[in-house]
């Protein structure tokens, strides 16, 4: 039998390999992903940390700094929260120990390492010996064998002798810890209680000290209960869905608006999906998540893009310009004069906020109050579906090509046939301004006018199709749907910011900051640190 040596740092990590390769090997914060972890099915603390086991990935909150970790998803070599069986965190050197279908998953934050030891049998029950300091961590499976497991090392041992139950410091289970803080049960009708659902607890874990318990919900993520004043209370993290539609630099962070995405949910009694808004702080210590007004929330589905205009968030969404928060409370869709009530794209602008639909462009003032027809693109088949406004008017384009709208006028004009540049009449993907220039993504190319207003084009290897745009400095963020890349006008070169092993889905949207490139995909919210990229 081996056991465990505190402080031994032994770099034998079996990590999980992607279907697709990644670009690069990513160091902690580098490449983060966040995604909805309202489902939690395993909890487990130490003596500084509180671990969720959820449906997206395995969260981490900092008991002692109040404050939350960067999440671990499958991409980092975490199993996936549907097969996490059994969960126990280790006081001696702050690991986590994850049991899963077939295998054991040890965590081990200090030194950001993952290990995967395959056991080849259903994880039931996982425990050490409270009276032995050095205790490895015994494991006991569907088919009653046992192993013991030290840090370290990836080899399994069969056992036949273990301790007594009166000394198995494991997890205790939902019921035993509700036995030990009682007033947290009933708590649960008043706390839990979200529009028409009645969530519930799930699992939970105690600190050290038995003052505080943390527990799982089934939908509305992490709760605590502080002994002390009989209080329950919620901690938010992550997104309101997995799929993210949209995403907005906004309040020193992001916005994102939800999209049905491409995960399917395979969780048994698993929440619907929610619409609506989630903003997460820059550096992913805080999050808010927003369902909407009353105990309907919202009434759109998908969000397809954000915009800020006169001190307000805007979504575009399948059921009209929807405002977020504060401000004003009703949708501006087809009944308040808008061409179509499925919106595709929005443009703020000196004149008002110009909105791209399945039936045309239309032009907001007054904070919505007044809507004005760009009707020269208002008609049956003229989907508006990007938008950019830069210093001599509107471009828009769709499936129809790229439009321009001057500024002052009501005269559509379409550059593939103005330019001579026929590529322009075919579907625009996305659009974006670097400085007074105009960024056209078709097809699997960007084109861009150049100095003498003769437009060129160059093909990313390696994007697919492109789906995003977004500018930032002297040069603008291209998605596709496998990746994303930076490109410099000056030196004509891309450089590559993630491949599709380093994503979790398509790419819907992008958005930089000053020290982040925050990508929204239909399997979650990736923040990627620019530094990486552009060296």
């Amino acid at each position: 039998m081996t056991f465990r040596l505190a402080g031994a740092v032994v770099f034998t990590a079996l990590l999980t390999t992607p279907t697709v390769a990644q670009t690069r090997i990513w160091r902690p914060d580098e490449r983060v992903v966040l995604r909805d972890y309202g489902f939690v099915y395993q909890v487990a603390t130490t003596n500084e940390a509180v671990y969720a086991a959820t449906a997206g990935g395995l969260i981490v909150y900092n008991a002692l700094f109040d404050r939350w970790l960067p999440p671990i998803t499958e991409l980092d070599g975490y199993p996936g929260g549907e097969v996490v069986t059994a969960m126990v965190g280790d006081r001696l050197d702050e690991s986590l120990w994850i049991g899963a279908v077939d295998e054991v998953v040890h965590y081990r934050p200090r030194i950001q390492l993952v290990e995967r030891i395959r056991i080849g049998q259903l994880i039931e029950t996982m425990f050490f010996d409270s009276s032995d300091p050095s205790s490895p961590l015994y494991v006991g499976t569907s088919t009653r064998q046992w192993f013991v497991l030290s840090a370290g090392s990836s080899i399994p041992v069969r056992v036949t002798q273990f301790p007594p139950s009166g000394s198995r410091a494991s997890g205790a289970s939902l019921q035993a810890l509700l036995r030990v803080f009682p007033a947290a049960d009933p708590l649960q009708a008043v706390v839990l209680s979200e529009g028409r659902r009645q969530h519930r607890l799930t699992s939970g874990a105690a600190d050290p000290m038995n003052r505080r318990a943390y527990f799982g919900t089934d939908g509305l993520g992490l709760v605590r209960y502080d002994a002390g004043v009989a209080r329950l209370e919620r901690l938010p993290y992550g997104l309101l869905a997995d799929g993210v539609g949209a995403v907005l630099l906004a309040d020193g962070g992001v916005w994102t608006g939800t999209t049905v995405g491409a995960r399917p949910r395979t969780v048994a009694n698993a929440p619907p999906y929610t619409p609506g808004f989630s903003w997460v702080r820059a550096n992913l210590e805080e999050s808010r998540l927003d369902r909407g007004p009353g105990t309907l929330g919202y009434g759109f589905r998908d969000v397809r893009d954000l915009a800020r205009w006169e001190d307000q968030l805007w979504a575009a969404t399948d059921a009209g310009v929807v405002p977020v928060g504060g401000g004003r409370s009703s949708t501006i869709d087809r009944q308040a004069g808008l061409p179509a009530n499925d919106v595709y794209a929005l443009a703020p602008s000196p004149a008002g906020l110009w909105v791209g639909t399945s039936r045309g462009l239309a032009l907001l003032g007054d904070g919505g109050a007044n809507v004005e027809l760009a009707e020269a693109t208002v008609g049956a088949g003229v989907i508006i579906d990007a938008l950019a406004v830069d210093g001599a008017g509107v471009w828009a384009g769709g499936p129809n090509g790229l439009l321009f709208l001057p500024d002052g006028t009501d005269r559509v004009t379409m550059p593939a046939l103005t330019s001579g540049e026929p590529l322009l009449g075919d579907r625009v993907a996305a659009l974006a301004v670097v400085g007074r220039q105009v960024v056209v993504a078709i097809g699997d190319r960007i084109l861009w006018r150049d100095a003498t207003g003769r437009w060129t084009h160059e093909t990313p290897l390696g994007l697919g199709p492109l789906t995003a745009l977004t500018a930032d400095g002297d040069g603008v963020w291209v998605g596709g749907e496998l990746g994303v890349q930076y490109f410099t006008f000056d030196s004509r070169e891309f450089q590559t910011a993630a491949g599709a092993g380093d994503l979790p889905a398509r790419v819907r949207d992008l958005a930089a900051s000053r020290d982040y490139l925050w990508v929204a995909t239909e399997g979650g919210l990736v923040r990627i640190e620019k530094r990486v990229v552009l060296r």
